[in-house]
């Protein structure tokens, strides 16, 4: 086996090298997962929000985080979600929402997140940094899940960040939150 690298970026040999040899191929796409990769993370949460109604899910982050994905489906009603720093935070965050590794294989090193993820409190104020606008249709027997997110990577500092979830609409929204990162 080849200890060569074709990655002049990173000089650590990949898994394709190794198992293939110097003419491996260099990985160039982020979504790849490689076996001794581990600092990939996901969590997803569903939410029933009556009509007028917020769920708030708070997210703590330790260290520099880069979120690679974030989708909100909405699969009944209309919501406003948006991602927020700052504000007053209040209530009882006792929900804790799993944050799962996104490479489970046996050669992966085992690794926990420094991120913790809950929901249960109420938040007002503060910075939107994101925010999506999603609405199913008027007729809640003849609409269709709708899923929207982010098209671009973003970088987070350590701190909280709250996701707002708001029913817009006069009918119970019920949804799903997804969001994939990577902890540097």
């Amino acid at each position: 086996m080849s200890q060569m690298t074709t990655n002049y970026l990173n000089p650590k040999t990949d898994f394709f090298e190794q198992v293939h040899g110097m003419h491996g191929r260099m990985f160039v796409d982020a979504s790849n997962i490689n076996p001794a990769d581990n600092d990939h993370f996901f969590m997803f949460h569903e939410y029933t929000v009556a009509a007028s109604g917020v769920e708030v899910v708070k997210v703590v982050i330790t260290g520099d985080t880069i979120m690679q994905a974030f989708t909100i489906q909405v699969m009944a009603g209309s919501a406003r979600v948006e991602i927020v720093t700052g504000g007053t935070e209040g209530g009882t965050y006792s929900q804790t929402v799993p944050v799962l590794p996104v490479n489970n294989m046996s050669t992966a090193a085992p690794k926990t997140s420094t991120t913790t993820v809950t929901s249960g409190g109420t938040h007002t104020g503060g910075t939107t940094l994101d925010l999506f606008l999603v609405n199913t249709g008027d007729n809640i027997n003849q609409s269709s899940g709708v899923t929207v997110g982010e098209a671009f990577s973003f970088g987070f500092a350590a701190g909280t960040y709250y996701i707002r979830v708001t029913n817009t609409d006069n009918s119970t929204t019920t949804g799903l939150i997804k969001a994939l990162w990577i902890e540097l």
